[in-house]
């Protein structure tokens, strides 16, 4: 999805339940948690591989946490 203003342009890069990984133009990669937008969790510049791991890890650790896995 590409969301477009002449302020910004946004596009998902992916998304997992309520969690989504944003690059915003200017801003770099955002991930945010979707039930409450007013709320950035993480930033991360322009660093792309690193946004994607993170990101993944945090999916991670959500599962975990929401099914109670013992790794």
């Amino acid at each position: 999805m590409k969301i477009e203003t002449q302020e910004m342009i946004a596009t998902v890069i992916k998304e997992f339940d309520h969690l989504k990984l944003i690059w915003i133009r200017d801003k770099g990669y955002i991930i945010f948690n979707s039930i409450n937008e007013d709320i950035t969790l993480v930033r991360f510049g322009e660093d792309k591989d690193q946004a994607l791991k993170n990101f993944d890890l945090m999916v991670f650790n959500y599962l975990k946490e929401t099914y109670k896995i013992v790794i």
